[in-house]
């Protein structure tokens, strides 16, 4: 059976669930609220760990005292994560201002269609390909969407009010079928 034929939903199979959602700037906005927060530790580790690294370096290349090498990699750690704090407020800012000018053809509305297997997304006049539970990496919830991550950065948006089922037994169904993978919380109330 070529790939193609795998990807596509089985003949005569009707949509256990189905969702609709529609991008909206404040729906880029939340994924990407998502985004950021998700590797925010990482990001932020790794930053410190490559000021300080950089910094170690440059006090053995220039036989810098080791007591004056202990305070400069003091003083940039307790500056680096401030500014690292103050960056990512930026990134989501900037990410704000993209989300305004989104392409009209982004903003077709999407139909989602949950199968036993996998779903489909249908917009417009184009259907997206059978996408199977098992690359879905993770699930997050917000107040108002259901993300289903393909990748760390990559997820398709169901709105929560959307579900034909309701946001929860639609999150519950997508866990079974993820063999109960975790589900992210970013909800504010």
């Amino acid at each position: 059976m070529s790939d193609k034929m795998e990807n596509m939903v089985p003949e005569g199979q009707q949509p256990i669930h189905t969702a609709r959602f529609r991008l909206t700037p404040a729906a880029y906005t939340q994924l990407n609220l998502i985004v950021q927060r998700r590797g925010l530790k990482k990001r932020r580790l790794l930053t410190l760990a490559l000021a300080v690294g950089v910094t170690l370096i440059y006090c053995i290349l220039t036989n810098v005292p080791v007591s004056t090498t202990i305070l400069l990699m003091v003083t940039e750690a307790l500056v680096v994560l401030p500014v690292s704090f103050l960056m990512d407020k930026w990134f989501l800012k900037l990410y704000a201002r993209r989300s305004q000018r989104l392409s009209p053809a982004a903003l077709d509305e999407q139909l989602f269609e949950f199968y036993e297997d996998g779903f489909r997304v249908v917009s417009g006049n184009s259907t997206d390909g059978f996408v199977r539970y098992n690359r879905i990496v993770s699930l997050a919830r917000t107040d108002d969407y259901l993300a289903l991550f393909i990748t760390d950065v990559y997820a398709y948006l169901v709105m929560g009010d959307a579900a034909d089922c309701g946001m929860q037994e639609l999150t519950e169904f997508l866990q079974r079928k993820m063999n109960g993978k975790p589900l992210e919380n970013y909800r504010t109330h």
